[in-house]
């Protein structure tokens, strides 16, 4: 990837989830789209990131920092939903990836240090 993020922002893959074990397309709304998981790898970072997030550095999302957008509860009965709404991008070749802060984490995954 040849972008490279300004500040403290980092680059990070937008993978989404699958199919079940039987082969049931898992997607969360009507136009087929997969749901995001919540765990992303970091492919490029910028200048001001803290020095313990690098390329390759596999991170967990606190999906409550991101934008949410409310929808109506069906006919006004039951709670309204709220859809989250992460900062996705898409480049030419239709490679999808987010733009994302260090304040965007919940925590870090490392690898176990035996």
């Amino acid at each position: 990837m040849n972008k490279r993020p300004l500040f403290d922002n980092m680059i990070t893959t937008a993978n989404r989830k699958g199919s079940t074990a039987s082969g049931i397309l898992l997607t969360d709304n009507m136009d087929g789209k997969r749901q995001l998981l919540t765990t992303q790898t970091v492919l490029r970072v910028g200048d001001n990131v803290p020095k313990y997030i690098k390329e390759g550095t596999v991170v967990e999302f606190n999906m409550e920092t991101f934008p949410r957008e409310r929808v109506p509860a069906k006919h006004d009965i039951g709670p309204d939903g709220f859809i989250v709404m992460p900062p996705l991008y898409e480049d030419l070749e239709g490679y999808e990836f987010m733009i994302v802060s260090p304040r965007n984490l919940l925590y870090i995954i490392e690898d176990e240090v035996e």
